[in-house]
C-alpha cells in the first residue's frame, strides 16, 4: 500500500489515480461517498492527497518535498502515435490531416454593405399630433 501511494505521488498525481487509491485503501466511508458523488475540485484533490499521506504514514514535511518535485513519467508509459490504430508513426501534423478528406460543405458568399454613409436620405420620424 505504502509503495503504491508513494509511486502515485511521484509519478501520477491525477485525480482518477488518487480516487482509485482512496477507494481501495481508505476505511473512511464518508470520504469515499464524497468522491463518488461530487465532481472533481481542488478541495477534493487536497482531501485525496491528505488521506493518502495519512494512509502511507508520510510526514507533512516529507509530503511537501515530494509535491515540490516534478512529476516523472517513464518513457514506457508514453505510447507512440502508431499504437493508436495506425500502422506507422506520424512525421508531422500535415501528414495526419491528409488522412482525412476535405469537407464538401460549400459556404455561400455573403456580400457586406458598403462602409461609409449611405446616399439615401433618411427622414426623421414624425410624431402623431394630439387632437384636442
Amino acid at each position: 500500500m505504502k509503495t503504491a501511494i508513494i509511486k502515485y505521488l511521484e509519478t501520477d498525481r491525477s485525480y482518477r489515480g488518487g480516487v482509485s487509491l482512496v477507494l481501495k485503501y481508505s476505511p473512511k466511508l464518508g470520504l469515499k461517498k464524497q468522491l463518488n458523488i461530487h465532481p472533481q475540485s481542488d478541495y477534493l484533490q487536497g482531501c485525496i492527497i491528505e488521506e493518502l499521506r495519512e494512509l502511507a504514514g508520510i510526514k507533512t514535511s516529507d509530503l511537501k518535498i515530494i509535491l515540490l518535485k516534478a512529476v516523472v513519467i517513464s518513457s514506457r508509459e508514453i505510447k507512440p502515435s502508431f499504437a493508436i490504430g495506425m500502422d506507422e508513426p506520424l512525421k508531422s501534423d500535415d501528414e495526419y490531416l491528409s488522412r482525412f478528406p476535405e469537407p464538401e460543405t460549400v459556404i455561400p458568399k455573403v456580400s457586406l454593405p458598403a462602409t461609409g454613409r449611405s446616399k439615401k436620405k433618411v427622414e426623421p420620424v414624425k410624431k402623431p399630433s394630439r387632437k384636442k
